[in-house]
């Protein structure tokens, strides 16, 4: 979350600071790319925000007798954590 935050910063920032060019079309165009980048961002980190909320809903302290929401399976394949209801894994 930190990093999104800093890149949505740092976005930003570029956007606000930049100044209009004598080549109109491309100082437009740049900007263009650069509400793209900042669109993005923001839409990840709404995305980690949803997940923040769901995780913190899940009981840590159960212990399953079979993989469901919130359980760590763990196998010789590799670490698995059950973030969602049908989601199988990782």
């Amino acid at each position: 979350m930190n990093a999104v935050q800093t890149e949505i910063a740092s976005t930003r920032s570029s956007f606000t600071s930049d100044t209009k060019s004598s080549a109109g079309d491309k100082h437009e165009v740049g900007r263009a790319m650069v509400q793209q980048e900042l669109d993005k961002l923001e839409e990840q980190r709404a995305k980690l925000i949803a997940l923040q909320h769901e995780l913190a809903r899940v009981p840590m302290d159960r212990v399953y007798a079979q993989a469901g929401l919130g359980s760590l399976v763990i196998t010789d394949q590799g670490s698995y954590y059950r973030h969602r209801a049908g989601c199988g894994g990782r």
